[in-house]
């Protein structure tokens, strides 16, 4: 290709082009880039489709892989369509690594893209030129990333980009959603597609599966017959009109609603029937439990349900068969996307009617309001030292007005923090890839601008966040989110883990619990006005509602912002 733009192919016509309108027409408007070396020919389409008016998706240059994934993952999650992200070669998509895997577990439809350094030493227009071409060289970079994925694969000839982008984001998109990689080397990226290939229309569709109408029917007939109902839910539906329908079922029915380490909501905390995060004593005594999308729903160190009750999974993948080890009973199992197969279950549940045992429900009610109660009085205590509870409670009261998104990262306790809505809470996925909420709520709030998105996390979450890298992103592109990070000195959940399994071991005795400590503590509130965000710190019980209010008064206007709370506890 000519080196002049005004004569010569155009690098429009080359792979790195088409793939950028490709992604167009996929309707993906916006790329999270980390760039390198790799990259020069997708800089050089992207310029001169922008030169010429060629519709491609936008491109957001983020300063560490890590927030690329999260702001992909967090404006799936609010956004709703396929996400894509492109990072530099082996080093940039071993930093994307913990973003793939999280976005692995929360089910994210994302195409995930890496340069590969050319394979070529001289001899090709894009064969190597600069030593690292050398040193990033591996026998098989996409194995950073296969355990993850649903379908990996490296682009060998220019030629094979459309059909391969179409392939990958019809597999991401179907059920169970999840994360796709391409590998891009230099040399096909370079190289022409052919012009037939380059405009045909994409033809591959995704697929959503449908429970199964036997096993439908005998979940409806059990749960129907149940005295003794109990739902567990670590991800409620999206769809508002069948969170409603759900709620409103669980109410006539009397069942209980369990939210244990819930990634979304299933019904508003305040429902008559939400007990809280806690199945004890509920499982021991269900003779029917539903379990809706939810890895791990119980811990069966600590509890069990009845021999003789019958459990129903439902969710895109209740089985959760990308994972070795995972024993919790299905005698019935539904397979299908949540919010579709939950409304063909609710339909028959309609049609079949039933309903808890008295008992059953006075308990239930019961129990659901003596936890709220007591949990909102441990959080209003004003004698008692600033914690998590005070700051989801001081949260929960600024957060009434308006929609509300809370990413929380370990630094928010559901149900102390009021949530109403399908998409008001987000919790940080299962796999424990820290740093996540910061980036997450970042990509929410670019999906939805007009709403109040909340990130709460510890002061190691916001350090794992790449911190500096999110701010500066936040303050140039006014991504007007709200950090609030509960700064409790340390690794809190690796304490508790200590004292779950050695609680009278060495390490409880010692004056500090050994490698949890992240002392001395910073000022991360002057790190974010060192990236021009609003940031103020708060060290005391009656100083957190103004300072909360003056910085959600910021992000209202625009302006991101951080909320440094000094907590005691973990």
């Amino acid at each position: 290709m000519s080196t002049d733009p005004t004569v010569g192919p155009s690098m429009l016509d080359s792979a790195a082009g088409v793939l950028l309108r490709r992604l167009a027409a996929h309707g993906i408007d916006r790329i999270f880039v980390n760039a390198g070396t790799d990259f020069p020919p997708l800089v050089e389409a992207f310029a001169e489709a922008r030169a010429k008016g060629v519709p491609v998706p936008d491109a957001v240059a983020c300063a560490h892989e890590h927030l690329a994934l999260g702001l992909a993952h967090g404006r799936f999650l609010l956004g709703g369509g396929p996400q894509a992200v492109i990072l530099h070669t082996n080093v940039g998509l071993a930093n994307g690594v913990i973003g793939c895997i999280n976005a692995a577990c929360d089910q994210v439809p994302l195409l995930l893209m890496s340069g590969r350094t050319p394979v070529t030493e001289y001899g090709h227009p894009a064969s190597r030129t600069v030593p690292i071409g050398w040193g990033q060289e591996m026998r098989d970079q996409a194995a950073m990333v296969r355990e993850c994925c649903k379908w990996e694969f490296e682009l060998r000839y220019g030629a094979q980009i459309p059909g391969l982008v179409d392939r990958a984001l019809a597999v991401a998109r179907s059920t169970p959603a999840g994360p796709v990689y391409l590998g891009l080397p230099r040399e096909p990226l370079y190289d022409p597609v052919p012009a037939d290939l380059a405009v045909a229309p994409p033809r591959l569709s995704p697929f959503r599966t449908v429970p199964d109408p036997g096993a439908l029917e005998e979940a409806a007939r059990l749960l129907a017959g149940a005295r003794r109902p109990l739902v567990i839910a670590q991800r409620g539906p999206r769809d508002p009109e069948v969170f409603a329908r759900f709620a409103t079922w669980a109410e006539r029915t009397g069942a209980a609603v369990c939210s244990y380490w819930a990634l979304r909501c299933a019904v508003p905390t305040d429902h008559p029937g939400h007990v809280g995060a806690d199945p004890l004593p509920f499982l021991a005594h269900a003779d029917v439990v539903l379990v809706l999308d939810s890895l791990a729903p119980w811990q069966p160190r600590r509890e069990r349900p009845a021999a003789d009750a019958r459990i129903v999974q439902l969710g895109p993948d209740p089985l959760f068969s990308r994972f070795p080890v995972r024993m919790f009973p299905a005698d019935v199992a539904l397979a299908g996307e949540t919010d579709a197969a939950l409304a063909l279950l609710l339909d028959r549940l309609d049609v079949l009617g039933g309903g808890a045992d008295p008992d059953w429900r006075r308990t239930v009610r019961g129990e659901a309001a003596r936890r709220r109660e007591a949990a909102r009085a441990r959080a209003a205590d004003a004698t008692a030292p600033l914690d998590k509870a005070a700051v989801s409670l001081a949260l929960s009261d600024l957060l009434q007005e308006g929609p509300s998104s809370v990413f929380s990262e370990l630094g928010a306790l559901y149900g102390v923090l009021q949530r109403h809505a399908p998409d008001s809470w987000f919790q940080e996925p299962w796999t424990g890839g820290l740093g996540w909420s910061l980036p997450a709520a970042m990509g929410a709030k670019l999906a939805d601008p007009h709403r109040d998105v909340v990130a709460v996390m510890g002061d190691g979450s916001f350090l794992f966040a790449n911190p500096a890298a999110c701010l500066r992103l936040a303050a140039a592109l006014r991504v007007a989110v709200l950090a609030v990070v509960v700064d409790n000195g340390g690794w809190g959940a690796v304490r508790r883990s200590v004292r779950e399994l050695h609680p009278d071991g060495f390490a409880v005795r010692a004056n500090e619990i050994p490698m949890t400590g992240l002392g001395p503590r910073q000022n991360f509130a002057a790190i974010a006005r060192s990236s021009g965000v609003f940031g103020i710190t708060v060290e005391r019980r009656d100083e957190l509602p103004a300072a909360l209010a003056a910085a959600l008064a910021r992000t209202r206007s625009g302006e991101p912002a951080v909320v440094h709370v000094f907590v005691s506890g973990d």
